[in-house]
């Protein structure tokens, strides 16, 4: 077979594999002979991928069969299929570096499945500290998101710097409350905004230059501030914004991100007047 015929095949078996999950007796009418099995497919597709000669289309399939073996229910495969992959060098980052990103994302896909403790197995075996704090982050946020709150809270103290913490909370927060549950909503919220003032006093991690500690601190209270907004308490995100430091502009910021959230809950006029 051509090898660009080969790679189109391989990337339309990446995007037919989901609609097998969501519909699991026919596509186009037509019966799957083990219509249970979204897996073989990107199997399939992944054999195919393996074989192409050129660097980059390879690398990228790849990863995202392995997003997509993840979000089958398969984790496991996904972090097998990528520790398979020989990323290249680029001037952007070292292969090795940009294949442990690759495994964060695929560790929350496997989170969000229900899986919160495989996950992080992953998680864990990855090198550079920065990728693992950046996967637990995006982990807490997928899973307070998708209704999981209760996997996603002790994710949290895993977190090493505050600024994090406070993001994290926030997002949690938020997850709370579209669960009705507004009294532990509110917890977590008196939580994230105990962590954002925090911020100073901590420093940033290592991954930040202590000249953008400012910035640090006001992205941590600007997570909050809009986080109140969400849960309707403005008077509060607005108090929150006033303690941002670094100047008006990043204030300003702050004030627009909580004004569409105003807008969003339909209340153009707080909108306005924010």
């Amino acid at each position: 077979m051509p090898l660009a015929r080969l790679r189109r095949l391989a990337f339309f078996l990446v995007a037919l594999a989901p609609s097998v999950c969501a519909s699991q007796d026919s596509v186009g009418g037509e019966p799957w002979a083990n219509p249970a099995d979204p897996l073989e497919i990107l199997s399939r597709a992944a054999g195919m991928a393996a074989v192409l000669p050129c660097c980059e289309p390879r690398e990228y399939l790849l990863w995202e069969i392995a997003r997509a073996q993840a979000r089958a229910g398969a984790g496991p495969t996904g972090v097998k299929t990528l520790l398979g992959v020989t990323f290249e060098d680029t001037g952007e980052a070292p292969g090795d570096f940009t294949r442990e990103r690759a495994i964060a994302e695929v560790a929350v896909e496997w989170a969000i499945r229900g899986d919160a403790p495989g996950a992080l197995t992953a998680l864990e075996r990855l090198t550079r500290a920065v990728l693992r704090q950046e996967g637990i982050a995006r982990m807490v946020k997928a899973l307070a998101g998708t209704g999981q709150t209760d996997a996603a809270r002790p994710l949290i103290a895993l977190l090493n710097d505050s600024g994090a913490r406070a993001e994290a909370f926030a997002d949690l927060a938020v997850g709370l409350a579209a669960a009705g549950r507004r009294a532990e909503a509110g917890a977590a919220l008196a939580d994230a905004l105990r962590a954002a003032r925090a911020t100073p006093a901590e420093g940033v991690p290592p991954y930040v230059l202590s000249s953008d500690a400012d910035w640090w601190h006001a992205r941590a209270l600007t997570s909050v501030a809009v986080a109140q907004a969400r849960l309707g308490a403005v008077p509060a995100a607005l108090k929150t914004v006033g303690e941002i430091p670094g100047g008006d502009l990043r204030r300003a910021v702050a004030l627009r991100r909580v004004a569409r959230v105003q807008a969003e809950a339909g209340d153009v006029a707080g909108a306005l007047r924010t």
